[in-house]
């Protein structure tokens, strides 16, 4: 009987060790991924339906380059000439009667109306500078002098 039962001690402790080594090697097997069983991914990178793989790379596809177009410069727009407006003022203002240019110059700055004053005919301005309040003539008259002492601009010539 001593012998039945050291076999019956060798089987107990023989079959667990031998369950748990199967369960071990299988459960390595799982987690090293040599047995593959769905759900069960230990050292794998788990892939969602919804996520894409990225698409393979392909190679870069080569377009023949378009040398650019030259640049065309827009023209730069010309700067108002404020002396072609006063003599064409004055020109117009020559031809009016004293009395209407009275009217019309009242609500003139004094040296913008110097400004135009001075391209008109002496005697127009003579007679406008008459018709006009003796205090509102005199500070024109000084502005007028001003405006006439300034050099003429030289022309910048272009190289």
């Amino acid at each position: 009987m001593a012998e039945t039962k050291s076999k019956k001690n060798l089987l107990f402790i023989l079959i667990p060790t031998i369950v748990l080594l199967l369960a071990g090697g299988a459960g390595a097997a799982i987690f090293f991924g040599l047995i593959k069983i769905p759900g069960m991914n230990f050292g794998n990178k788990v892939v969602k339906k919804d996520e894409k793989k990225p698409p393979a790379k392909k190679a870069p596809v080569v377009t023949p380059t378009k040398t650019p177009a030259p640049k065309v410069e827009k023209p730069i727009p010309p700067k108002p000439d404020p002396a072609k407006g006063y003599a064409k003022l004055a020109t117009v203002w020559d031809a009016m009667d004293s009395e209407k240019l009275k009217q019309v110059v009242s609500t003139w700055r004094d040296a913008d109306l110097a400004q135009v004053l001075v391209k008109m005919d002496e005697e127009k301005v003579s007679a406008l500078l008459a018709l006009m309040d003796p205090k509102k003539s005199s500070t024109i008259m000084k502005a007028i002098q001003v405006k006439a002492s300034e050099p003429e601009p030289t022309p910048v010539k272009k190289a």
